[in-house]
């Protein structure tokens, strides 16, 4: 659900390192939907439960999507109305 519109961004701010920028992105997708669901298992059949353990995945998500968008920066060359701006 977020990954199509995370790779647009990416596509969107880079220009000259696109390819690289949208590499590391695709791994990091992939290493994410490895590691969430087998953190999810250990929660969910450890002392956890289930409980804590769906609070824990809520709050790692939370907590991923307040540093995506305090990271997020239009470059100072790109206002809202136009797509024309400095490559980055």
């Amino acid at each position: 659900m977020t990954y199509v519109p995370g790779m647009a961004g990416i596509a969107h701010y880079f220009r000259r390192r696109r390819a690289v920028a949208l590499g590391i992105a695709a791994s990091g997708s992939g290493v994410g939907a490895t590691v969430h669901p087998i953190m999810l298992n250990s929660l969910f059949h450890g002392r956890a439960g289930f409980r804590t353990g769906v609070r824990a995945s809520a709050g790692l998500n939370t907590g991923l999507f307040v540093i995506a968008l305090v990271e997020k920066v239009v470059p100072s060359g790109l206002s809202k109305s136009s797509s024309e701006g400095r490559p980055m």
